[in-house]
């Protein structure tokens, strides 16, 4: 008898204790990666209402201030003045020195 296999036979009992107890199912899987057994449990796991409820609200708060303020206040995404073309520029403006200087 291998040590996973005792363990496996001890653990069950309470496993099962605790999907009978709780209602909620315990999944056990053996996945092998090369000569060595992974075992997984999973464990479902649902909150309570209250964190999922403020959850929901503060995710609905925050994108309805992003919405908001994009769709209002959209000159701080997008300047209102309009940006001058840098071709237009003259050498004396960018301060570049003439060609005849040495």
């Amino acid at each position: 008898m291998s040590l996973t296999s005792l363990a496996v036979r001890r653990l069950r009992p309470f496993a099962l204790g605790l999907y009978t107890k709780t209602g909620k199912s315990v999944h056990t899987t053996s996945r092998k990666y090369g000569e060595a057994l992974y075992r997984e449990k999973m464990f479902e796991y649902q909150e309570p209402k209250y964190i999922h409820h403020s959850g929901t609200a503060l995710s609905a708060f925050m994108w309805y201030w992003i919405l908001y303020h994009c769709y209002f206040e959209y000159e701080h995404l997008v300047p209102s003045h309009v940006y001058p073309d840098p071709r237009k520029f003259s050498d004396e403006e960018l301060g570049i020195p003439p060609d005849d200087e040495e």
